[in-house]
């Protein structure tokens, strides 16, 4: 993968913003709907009823998102200055190479973005968002640059970036009973 290939692909999209769903709904506001992976705003499964409507939710919105079988990008962020990944041990991510793309920030607030390339296929990182769902990943996004469209999963819900403001509002309709009651849609 080239990391200089990959940064041009992601700046083309979301230009003044990393790829960490946090970073990115100002810099993309009119694109940005945010679920929640739970009714009534849950934050975390307590059930494997639960835990499967959270899978299922996170499914059909990147399936959405990204499109099925689509070639994308899978982007890890890391707080700190190392840019060097280590291969964890266990865990979602055991085993996984990745490759430093970019880094943002200055000093303190430095992060390293890390990426590989994925296929996105309903139900093939099942494990992976689960793993996010109980807020052991910390920020991933998943990137379809032949789209620009970005499923950025976090522990409540996504953040999902799509193509339009009209794509926006046919995926509020969709998923009327997935969203925020509140006025900022967080």
């Amino acid at each position: 993968m080239d990391s200089t290939l990959v940064s041009q692909a992601w700046k083309k999209a979301f230009p003044g913003a990393a790829p960490a769903g946090f970073l990115c709904r100002s810099a993309a506001a009119e694109r940005w709907l945010r679920i929640h992976s739970l009714p009534d705003s849950k934050r975390y499964p307590d059930s494997e009823g639960e835990k499967a409507e959270v899978l299922r939710r996170y499914n059909i919105a990147a399936t959405e998102v990204l499109g099925d079988r689509a070639a994308c990008l899978l982007f890890i962020t890391r707080f700190g200055a190392s840019r060097a990944w280590t291969r964890p041990t266990e865990g979602p991510l055991k085993g996984v190479q990745l490759v430093h793309v970019m880094t943002e920030g200055e000093g303190e607030d430095e992060i390293q973005i890390f990426a590989k390339e994925a296929i996105w296929q309903q139900g093939s990182f099942d494990t992976l968002l689960s793993a996010v769902a109980e807020d052991q990943t910390g920020p991933i996004l998943f990137f379809n640059p032949k789209r620009g469209t970005a499923f950025a999963p976090y522990d409540g819900g996504a953040d999902l970036f799509l193509e339009t403001a009209a794509a926006v509002k046919g995926a509020m309709q969709r998923h009327q009973h997935w969203l925020s009651a509140r006025p900022d849609r967080l």
